[in-house]
């Protein structure tokens, strides 16, 4: 039993919310953005809980926009901490941005990284969010793209959805070319 403990990730701190090598957090900066990504492994039962941001060398002050790769899925704003809560045997991968005040590319279905292996030429200026995806010739991409609440989105080049909430959208890249260049435009919603 005690070597299955071992290997299974039973070490003397099992009882902590965070047992050793069960949380990993990591900066990713790529083409002037700047976001982390924290990744969670239950190889041994975890407790829920709550994370202190600053635990993971973020500002408990400042507003976070988070989203989780596995379920493909927008976990709103969050600030000071964040509730962690895991399955055994689960594994949870969450991508952590500044709140924007501009659209930005926010994930991807492709990468844990959130899509840095296929975003290049990124930029958003005049209201007009632009890349470049790297594509796998026949696999498509979807890409969920942040949208402040001041801002509303007027047209792309690209397949739009309104699928994942209120402030994204899903940008589907189909991959039949190896490269494909991606633009939305936005407009400033007006106060009254």
């Amino acid at each position: 039993k005690e070597e299955a403990d071992n290997i299974a990730g039973w070490v003397p701190d099992r009882q902590a919310l965070h047992p050793f090598s069960s949380l990993w957090s990591f900066v990713i900066e790529h083409h002037g953005l700047r976001w982390r990504v924290m990744l969670r492994v239950a190889t041994t039962p975890l407790k829920a809980g709550l994370l202190p941001l600053e635990n993971l060398a973020m500002d408990p002050k400042k507003i976070y926009i988070a989203y989780d790769f596995w379920k493909q899925k927008y976990l709103g704003e969050i600030t000071s901490v964040f509730v962690c809560a895991l399955e055994l045997g689960s594994c949870q991968v969450v991508a952590f941005y500044e709140k924007p005040q501009v659209p930005m590319v926010i994930a991807s279905d492709r990468h844990v990284s959130m899509d840095a292996v296929s975003i290049e030429a990124y930029r958003c200026e005049n209201n007009i969010l632009c890349w470049n995806s790297k594509n796998i010739v026949g696999e498509k991409i979807v890409y969920t793209i942040y949208v402040p609440e001041n801002m509303g989105f007027q047209g792309s080049n690209m397949k739009v959805m309104r699928d994942k909430g209120k402030n994204l959208l899903s940008v589907v890249v189909d991959g039949e070319t190896e490269k494909t260049t991606v633009k939305l435009s936005f407009f400033l919603k007006n106060d009254g």
